[in-house]
């Protein structure tokens, strides 16, 4: 625990050019997201893309649970190109529910014909 630590508020706006329509969710895609933070979301492409795909992903349910989690996230074929969120460069995944208080975590090697389709997550806590 990190003593005399300043925590962001719910009400923070996010930084110009991002949007985000999932109220009671958070994502985090190697960036800063609210205003007056560096903003690498926007200004690299590649995280701009994974931002806007967790957030579409996400609109669609109303409530997720970690099963689904670990749909959005391996969504896409790590065998493709254009993947980047799920992708044959990912090495660890790590899944924390807030209201469980579990957290689990899938690692897979960085490159190779044998990179697993859908990870396997393994319960830590």
């Amino acid at each position: 625990m990190v003593e005399n630590q300043e925590y962001e508020q719910h009400s923070q706006k996010l930084a110009k050019g991002l949007k985000w329509n999932n109220e009671d969710s958070l994502c985090v895609v190697n960036g800063f997201a609210l205003e007056g933070s560096f903003n690498n979301l926007v200004s690299n492409p590649h995280n701009d893309v994974r931002w806007k795909k967790f957030n579409k992903r996400l609109k669609k349910y109303k409530k997720v649970d970690v099963d689904d989690v670990k749909d959005i996230l391996t969504a896409d074929d790590p065998k493709k190109e254009d993947s980047n969120i799920y992708s044959k460069y990912t090495l660890q995944t790590v899944i924390y529910d807030a209201l469980s208080g579990t957290l689990e975590v899938a690692f897979t090697q960085k490159f190779g014909d044998d990179f697993p389709e859908k990870p396997v997550f393994i319960k830590v806590k």
